[in-house]
């Protein structure tokens, strides 16, 4: 990660104010990160000109010029600065074009706030070590080509490059730390959410995680269901809503309020049923939330 003593400076670019306000306020209730944000491309630009940013956040659908065009501006300069992009937009199409132009992540909305702000606190902190690692080894590297002629120099700047090298090392290992901390602050949020709420693998419906709420509704403990698919469950009442849901994440990558009937230890229940895809290291997982409906 970062240096400690390092504040990252976002710039912040969503043409939804409140959405703007609510990310100034919880992506800096992180430690290390300062967000400024805009409400335009052009405006986005403006900034940059006045100001030095560590990484650029930009949602997909903007009314003067859309993430992608915008990223494609920068990039075609040379500018490497981190760019995420993230929206609700998430066409395979879309994700394509944004891999092509140079972003250095993607993150989808969803209707979990605090999962998806955590998740661009990762993706941001993540961006801007890769980056800045990358700076200083280009910076070393030119000073050791430029300074073959003295040898005694060209040594000097190899253990400089060693001494770096081993003070990224010592900083990955803190940020390992940091992160096994941040992993316990979220298994507490996620087990302290009312709603039963479950992530399961995209293509195989298979669980891998589930919160306490959920053994509540359902009655199954996460040693029972983690590593089985739902089927193999068989919480379905009936199997084709699972068919159903699938393909409306295909067409809006999301799902709100399906009613639909789930087969728990406790009986036959009907329940309103949410769900997003999220992507975690390349792979596609859905979020699921479920609400007990009175019948």
């Amino acid at each position: 990660m970062t240096d400690c003593t390092d504040t990252i400076e976002v710039l912040f670019v969503d043409d939804n104010v409140d959405i703007c306000y609510l990310a100034k306020k919880i992506l800096e209730g992180y430690s290390g990160i300062k967000i400024d944000f805009v409400l335009s491309v052009n405006d986005a630009r403006v900034a940059r000109s006045k100001k030095h940013y560590d990484a650029i956040i930009c949602d997909y659908q903007m009314g003067d010029e859309n993430g992608i065009e915008f990223l494609r501006s920068i990039r075609s300069v040379g500018d490497e600065i981190p760019f995420i992009i993230y929206t609700g937009h998430g066409h395979e199409q879309t994700i394509l074009d944004a891999l092509n132009a140079g972003v250095s992540a993607y993150v989808p909305k969803s209707n979990n706030l605090e999962f998806m702000f955590l998740d661009l606190k990762h993706k941001i902190e993540h961006s801007v070590s890769r980056y800045r690692y990358k700076q200083n080894l280009i910076k070393t590297n030119h000073e050791l080509m430029m300074s073959q002629a003295d040898t005694k120099a060209h040594l000097e700047l190899i253990k400089k490059a060693q001494d770096d090298v081993n003070v990224y090392l010592t900083k990955l290992s803190d940020a390992i730390d940091m992160l096994r901390v941040s992993e316990e602050k979220y298994r507490k949020v996620f087990n302290a959410i009312h709603e039963a709420v479950s992530i399961t693998k995209k293509k195989t419906g298979e669980f891998v995680s589930i919160n306490s709420a959920f053994t509540e509704i359902s009655g199954y403990t996460a040693e029972e269901i983690i590593g089985k698919t739902s089927f193999e469950v068989g919480i379905w009442g009936d199997i084709k809503d699972r068919a159903k849901i699938i393909e409306a994440l295909k067409r809006n990558a999301e799902v709100k309020d399906m009613p639909v009937y789930f087969i728990t230890k406790f009986g036959r229940i009907l329940c309103s049923f949410s769900a997003s895809v999220i992507v975690v290291k390349g792979e596609d997982y859905i979020l699921n939330v479920t609400r007990k409906l009175n019948e």
